[in-house]
């Protein structure tokens, strides 16, 4: 047996580094952000060769490159958050910009305006938020985790929030197959929406709906892109693309618990007894992130449940006893004979 492991041995090596080298290769659709720029002097003039760092300020992730011949750079695979700038050359100030805020799927442009200088003296500007999108063709809408956390959701769908967006209308809650509300998007139908969750599609391909209930306390946050997005894409009339927490140099957490049964709730008008409907229903869960080794590896877990137990009371017109004799006298209708 050993001896045919043995054998075996250079074949399985080999398709194990075959699948590591293509299976990046697949990962068409990302939640990475982009932060590019242009880099010139006070007079307008490009400037190549300008080293150029973006640290993450949550994990202190640095990304290093150089401007081009045209003083262009350019960072295409950062995960959403809060990032630093940082641009020096010799013969000109250091430049920072901070606060960059980056959101999922989203191109932030920061040029860089190199101010001649000793590198000595040192130049800080905090960012501020783009009024207009100029480096892509998509339209959409970020939905981000404060407002997924702090407004009412009623079960915790996250996707009820969709409706934040312009030219969406929830058209259905969760049930059946969906795992979340189904919506309309620009007039498109629910089915011809797309859901990724770390760049993978969870749509159900029986009727293309929502199939993979997240979290509100994992969710960092979503956009929904309605047109003229990248091919990368695929087929479909509004893709909501969302992102899940990660962790970072700080330890964080969360602990929740939802209650609710009958003992809060009024009788019905028609309710003539003092029994309310049977109803416990708890919703519970947990969600902490932090670091393990700090600057390098990070841990995010999750965790929710849901348990329900309900039952009904409910009112129906029983036959008078006379009547199992065939005495019909008491109806209010007269019978006839037919």
């Amino acid at each position: 047996m050993l001896a045919t492991f043995a054998r075996k041995l250079p074949l399985i090596l080999a398709v194990f580094i075959t699948l590591c080298l293509l299976v990046p290769g697949l990962q068409a659709q990302t939640t990475f952000g982009s932060i590019v720029g242009t880099a010139r002097d006070a007079s307008g003039a490009v400037v190549p060769n300008v080293a150029v760092s973006v640290t993450n300020e949550a994990t202190n992730a640095v990304f290093s490159a150089t401007t081009s011949e045209v003083g262009n750079y350019s960072f295409t695979t950062l995960t959403p958050g809060t990032y630093k700038v940082h641009a020096e050359l010799s013969g000109f100030r250091p430049l920072d910009i901070r606060g960059i805020q980056l959101q999922v799927n989203q191109t932030a442009r920061h040029d860089l305006v190199m101010q001649v200088g000793q590198v000595s003296e040192k130049v800080e500007v905090a960012a501020t938020l783009a009024t207009l999108a100029t480096d892509t063709s998509d339209v959409g809408q970020v939905v981000g985790n404060r407002q997924i956390v702090d407004l009412p959701l009623n079960g915790r769908q996250y996707l009820q929030l969709a409706s934040l967006t312009n030219g969406v209308v929830t058209s259905g809650g969760a049930g059946g197959d969906n795992a979340g509300p189904q919506f309309t998007s620009q007039g498109n139908r629910p089915s011809n929406n797309s859901y990724l969750v770390g760049g993978v599609d969870t749509r159900i391909q029986r009727n293309n709906t929502y199939g993979l209930s997240i979290s509100v306390d994992a969710i960092g946050e979503f956009k929904i892109l309605q047109n003229a997005f990248a091919a990368e894409f695929g087929r479909a009339a509004s893709v909501v693309t969302s992102t899940i927490k990660s962790g970072s140099n700080g330890l964080h957490g969360t602990i929740f618990e939802f209650v609710r049964n009958q003992v809060f709730d009024a009788r019905h008008s028609y309710n003539f007894t003092s029994v309310k409907t049977p109803l416990r229903q708890n919703q519970f869960g947990t969600g902490v992130g932090g670091p393990i080794v700090k600057n390098k590896t990070f841990f995010f877990l999750n965790y929710e449940g849901e348990r329900i137990r309900s039952g009904g009371i409910s009112y129906a017109n029983m036959p008078q006893t006379q009547f199992y004799s065939g005495d019909l006298s008491a109806m209010s209708q007269k019978a006839k004979d037919p």
